[in-house]
């Protein structure tokens, strides 16, 4: 947990605190968002055509991510 919050801060560090006049960096951001979104995506679709969980076409993402949460004791 430790290690993962030290590279969050790297990686805010790298902004600036104030977006730029033109966007550059948010823009950057929220492609690197989109990514990794779509990444964990696919993660969960594999996971759940390995397990044959179905996916319903309608409602796809709320079908495929009701089955991959769990609950974490506080």
């Amino acid at each position: 947990m430790a290690e993962s919050q030290a590279h969050h801060r790297r990686f805010r560090s790298d902004f600036p605190a104030v977006p730029t006049e033109l966007n550059h960096d948010l823009t950057i951001l929220a492609d690197i968002l989109t990514d990794y979104c779509g990444a964990v995506e696919t993660a969960f679709v594999r996971i759940a055509k390995a397990f044959e969980n179905t996916v319903e076409e309608r409602r796809w993402r709320k079908s495929l991510l009701e089955p991959m949460r769990i609950e974490v004791p506080a």
